[in-house]
């Protein structure tokens, strides 16, 4: 039997690097072909994810609900047209989505440092424990189990920890400093003032 993660609204996918994403479409999710591993790589789900509802499931059968794919499908085509690139708002929201992002990332940092540093001292205690301490059989494998989740949790922290810094050393603050979103709304709003036929303009607009 193969199994799958969800939590009745998305699956879980896992990427090239290991990281764990939500996903709508079944075909895109992780199968396992043992609960172990499924139970496994629940345990490590980032902590943003933890709490969302995620169980293991059989991957036979196991769907969304409707109402809440047709729901979010619906309001994602109907409510929000995506502007093209000739208009203002094209720019006004991937400026606006990108300080969003830079500020979600320059306060999610310190906090995965401090998971990073947490995971490591666990990491010294289970080992010292496993060295030290005469364990029985299931004792030492709950050590295993909780060794292999700080590794997890620590790599994950620390490769985030590697990305943010990657992209907050492109100095991201100084183009937010000079924001141009005033100015490309300020364009949208322009009027024409006459050159040269103002008494035209004069007529036009008493009709």
């Amino acid at each position: 039997m193969s199994w799958v993660i969800t939590n009745d609204k998305f699956f879980v996918r896992c990427d090239k690097r290991g990281c764990a994403t939500p996903v709508i479409d079944k075909r895109r999710a992780k199968i396992f072909d043992e609960r172990f591993n499924a139970d496994e790589f629940l345990r490590s789900l980032p902590k943003a994810m933890k709490n969302l509802g995620y169980y293991v499931a059989p991957a036979d059968g196991c769907t969304l609900q409707e109402d809440d794919y047709g729901a979010e499908s619906t309001s994602g085509t109907l409510s929000h047209r995506k502007p093209e690139i000739t208009e203002a708002d094209y720019y006004l929201e991937a400026i606006a989505s990108f300080r969003e992002f830079i500020q979600t990332i320059q306060k999610a940092r310190p906090k995965l440092e401090e998971q990073q540093i947490r995971a490591e001292m666990e990491i010294e205690d289970l080992l010292h424990a496993a060295e030290f301490y005469d364990l029985a059989r299931d004792q030492g494998y709950e050590i295993f189990q909780r060794l292999r989740e700080a590794r997890v949790r620590r790599r994950n922290c620390k490769n985030a920890v590697a990305w943010i810094s990657f992209v907050l050393e492109a100095d991201p603050s100084n183009f937010l400093r000079n924001d141009p979103s005033p100015r490309i709304s300020g364009t949208s709003h322009r009027q024409y003032r006459p050159r040269a036929l103002p008494e035209l303009f004069e007529q036009l607009n008493s009709l």
